[in-house]
C-alpha cells in the first residue's frame, strides 16, 4: 500500500491563519506551498533536474539545451541548477559562451538539496571552476529555499547584475534549486531597480517562467524591495517639515550606486553632476536671471514631475530638458530643503576674506563632499555664459541665498588677511554674500582647481582606480577648462560619462 500525505486545505489554512499572530502567518504561507499537490517530487524523480525533459525535441523554447531555462529579458536567463554531469552531456559551457554570459549567479545554500537530481559534487551540484576556467564569473548569494533575504543583502545581488550587465556589457544567468522561487524573486527585484514598476517586474517574470515567485512572502518582499530602493534615492524631500544634512543624502547615495559611477560620484551629488552635464550640453544662455526664474516657478506641475522622476532614479528627464533656468530652479530647490547648509557660515567667510592665499591651497582643508559640492556650484555657474558681469553676480547670489535659506545664522566679518584688525564691533553679515564672492573668485580660478583636487583624490585612492588616463577624467568630471574655451561635449562623450 502507498502512503498517502494528507494535505491541508485552503480552508484549514485560513483557520490556522487567524488563529495566528501575524509572524506567523509567512510560515503558514510556506507550509501549503510546500505541501501543495502541484509540487513537485525530489530526489532522482525531480524534474527539474531530469535534464532529458528540457531538450530541444521537448521543449524547444529553453535558454540552455539540456537545462530548465528561460530568457526573462535579453540579457537574464532565469534556470533550474546545474549539474556536472549536465554541463559535459549538453556542452553548457559552449552554449553559455555563445550568449555572452558573463556571470553565474547561485542563489542555493551550500549543501542544499544534496539527494536531487544527480546529487552534489562538492558543495553544490557543480564545481564553480567549471564556469570560471572559462571566463564566465561565479557569484553564490544564498538564502533558505522557500524563504526570503534581507533588503541590503538583495541589493548586493541586483548590483551585481547590473554591473556585470551594463558595465561588462554580458547577460547574466540566475539560478537556485528549480529556479522559480529565489530566482524570480531576484530577477523581479533587479527589473525595479533598473526602474520597472513592482507588479509590472512580478507580471513579466512569472509571464517568461511559469510558476516563479512560488509563495506570498516572496512576493510581499519584492513590495519591501521596491519601498527600501524609494527610500534610498530619495533626493527631494517632499514633506515640507522634513529636513536632512548632505551628509545623509550621500551615505544613501553612496549605498545605491554601484561600479564606475559610485567612484566618479563618492563625493558629488548625483543631482548636481547630472545638471551641471546638461547645463553644458546647452551651451548659450540668455535671458534675465530673476525673469527667467520667476517663469520656471510658474510650472510648479512639471518641476514636481522633476523631483517625482530623479526619486525613482529617472534621470531620462533631466539629460533631455532643453530649459537652463527650469534646471537651476531645481537646483535652488534642492539646496533650499537641507536642515544646513554644507559650508558653515564661518568657513565661508573664512575662505572668501582670504585672499592672498591660491585656490588650491584655500581649499584643502575642507571636507572632499565640500570641496566637490563647491566645485558642482562653479560648474552650473561657468555653464550660463555671462551677457555681463551682472548676470553671474546674481546667479552666484541665488545659490548662495538658496544654500542659507534655511538658517538665520549671520557671522562676523574677520576682516581681510591684508588689513589689520579693527578694534570697532564689525556687524554682523549675510552668509550668501561671502559665498557669492568665493564662487566668483573660484569660477576665475577653475583651471587651477581639478588638478590639485584630482591630485589629492590619486593620493587615497580616488578616481584613478577607474583606470581611466588624466584626460578622460577631467572630461568626465567635466573640470578640464572653463566653458568659453571648451565646446559643448559630443554625444559619445555624453555616454561615455553615463556608462
Amino acid at each position: 500500500m502507498v502512503a498517502v500525505t494528507k494535505h491541508p486545505s485552503a480552508q484549514e489554512v485560513t483557520k490556522k491563519r487567524e488563529r495566528n499572530t501575524p509572524d506567523r502567518v509567512v510560515y503558514w504561507d510556506i507550509l501549503w506551498e510546500r505541501n501543495s499537490p502541484t509540487r513537485t517530487e525530489e530526489g532522482k524523480a525531480c524534474k527539474f533536474e531530469n535534464f532529458e525533459n528540457w531538450t530541444a525535441e521537448k521543449n524547444s523554447h529553453m535558454a540552455i539545451y539540456g537545462l530548465y531555462s528561460n530568457w526573462i529579458t535579453d540579457n537574464v536567463i532565469a534556470m533550474a541548477r546545474p549539474s556536472s554531469k549536465g554541463i559535459k552531456e549538453h556542452d553548457m559551457i559552449s552554449q553559455f559562451q555563445n550568449f555572452r554570459t558573463g556571470a553565474i549567479i547561485n542563489l542555493q545554500m551550500p549543501g542544499e538539496h544534496a539527494s536531487c537530481g544527480d546529487g552534489l559534487d562538492g558543495a553544490f551540484s557543480y564545481r564553480p571552476e567549471a564556469f570560471m576556467d572559462n571566463g564566465i564569473s561565479f557569484f553564490n548569494f544564498g538564502w533558505n529555499d522557500m524563504g526570503v533575504p534581507q533588503l541590503d543583502f538583495l541589493l548586493n545581488v541586483v548590483q551585481v547584475m547590473s554591473f556585470c550587465i551594463h558595465e561588462q556589457r554580458k547577460n547574466v544567468a540566475v539560478h537556485c534549486h528549480a529556479g522559480l522561487g529565489r530566482t524570480g524573486l531576484a530577477i523581479a527585484c533587479y527589473l525595479i531597480f533598473q526602474g520597472m514598476a513592482q507588479k509590472e517586474a512580478i507580471a513579466l517574470v512569472r509571464l517568461k517562467r511559469k510558476g516563479t515567485i512560488q509563495n506570498s512572502a516572496q512576493e510581499r518582499f519584492i513590495g519591501r524591495f521596491d519601498k527600501y530602493l524609494m527610500a534610498l534615492r530619495t533626493t527631494f524631500i517632499e514633506k515640507k517639515n522634513e529636513q536632512e544634512s548632505l551628509d545623509v543624502l550621500l551615505k544613501r547615495q553612496s549605498r545605491l550606486l554601484h561600479g564606475t559611477e559610485q567612484q566618479r560620484l563618492r563625493y558629488i551629488p548625483k543631482v548636481l553632476y547630472e545638471i551641471s552635464l546638461r547645463l553644458r550640453d546647452l551651451g548659450s544662455v540668455e535671458g534675465d536671471p530673476m525673469v527667467q526664474l520667476t517663469e520656471a516657478r510658474r510650472d510648479p506641475k512639471k518641476i514636481s514631475s522633476f523631483k517625482e522622476q530623479i526619486n525613482q532614479g529617472n534621470w531620462k528627464s533631466i539629460r533631455t530638458e532643453t530649459n537652463p533656468w527650469l534646471l537651476l530652479q531645481l537646483v535652488l530647490e534642492w539646496f533650499a530643503q537641507f536642515k544646513e547648509p554644507f559650508l558653515s557660515p564661518q568657513t565661508i567667510q573664512e575662505l572668501s576674506d582670504d585672499i592672498m592665499t591660491p585656490v588650491p591651497q584655500l581649499i584643502e582643508n575642507i571636507t572632499k563632499t565640500q570641496k566637490w559640492t563647491l566645485y558642482n556650484l562653479v560648474e552650473i555657474v561657468s555653464a550660463f555664459p555671462a551677457q555681463s558681469e551682472e548676470m553671474t553676480t546674481q546667479i552666484n547670489i541665488l545659490l548662495s541665498r538658496s544654500i542659507f535659506r534655511s538658517t538665520n545664522t549671520f557671522v562676523k566679518s574677520s576682516g581681510s588677511p591684508m588689513t589689520p584688525k579693527s578694534s570697532k564691533k564689525s556687524e554682523p553679515s549675510d552668509p550668501s554674500i561671502p559665498l557669492s564672492i568665493l564662487l566668483t573668485r573660484l569660477r576665475k580660478d577653475s583651471y587651477r582647481l581639478p588638478q590639485r583636487v584630482l591630485n589629492f583624490e590619486r593620493e587615497n585612492g580616488g578616481p584613478t582606480r577607474m583606470t581611466l588616463t588624466d584626460e578622460q577624467i577631467l572630461k568626465d568630471l567635466k573640470v578640464a577648462v572653463s566653458p568659453s574655451n571648451q565646446d559643448s561635449p559630443s554625444e559619445a562623450q555624453r555616454i561615455n560619462a553615463d556608462s
